[in-house]
């Protein structure tokens, strides 16, 4: 006799890990608000961890919590991958 086939479900679906979704989010943020005229940039796009790029905060689970770029010369729009940041309280 066959066996049915059984199909993946969702939960078997590879998933993003969070460091890798939220490093996506914030290199779009780079991109999307001309990062390389930024007064200070430092270690963004980088080997870094993020929690250490310049204006980014994080909490004890290295999730980001904040990013402040307060009079740091960003210049275009925040991108949509921002919603990636499930914990960013303040922006």
């Amino acid at each position: 006799s066959v066996s049915p086939t059984q199909q993946p479900s969702v939960s078997m679906q590879p998933t993003m890990q969070p460091t890798m979704q939220q490093g996506s989010a914030l290199v779009a943020l780079y991109d999307a608000m001309n990062g390389n005229e930024w007064e200070v940039n430092t270690n963004w796009l980088s080997d870094a961890p993020i929690c250490q790029w310049y204006g980014i905060d994080c909490n004890n689970d290295d999730e980001v919590i904040e990013i402040d770029m307060y009079y740091n010369n960003l210049q275009g729009s925040i991108p949509s991958e921002l919603g990636l940041l499930t914990n960013l309280e303040y922006l």
